[in-house]
């Protein structure tokens, strides 16, 4: 892999491939988490009852989700943009 020219790009690739998965693991993570609260809030079982209970959720569930969309669709955009010009 290092004697072709093509090297870095196929490593550009993979590091870009590998930085959206994770984003979109953290994405799955929280559509999980706020079809779960939706759950509990339909079977009237109190959040608060549970070992751990944040502040700040849902809302940082939704947060993290919409970030996540978000940046996941503009780094595979700018990553096509980038690789058809080159």
């Amino acid at each position: 892999m290092g004697v072709h020219s093509g090297s870095g790009k196929v490593f550009n690739w993979f590091a870009n491939m590998t930085a959206v998965a994770g984003l979109l693991t953290w994405f799955g993570i929280s559509v999980t988490y706020i079809r779960f609260y939706a759950g509990m809030k339909v079977q009237g079982i109190d959040r608060t009852k549970l070992p751990f209970a944040s502040r700040l959720q849902p809302y940082a569930a939704w947060y993290a989700a919409i970030g996540c969309f978000i940046i996941s669709v503009v780094s595979v955009g700018c990553i096509s943009y980038y690789s058809s010009s080159a």
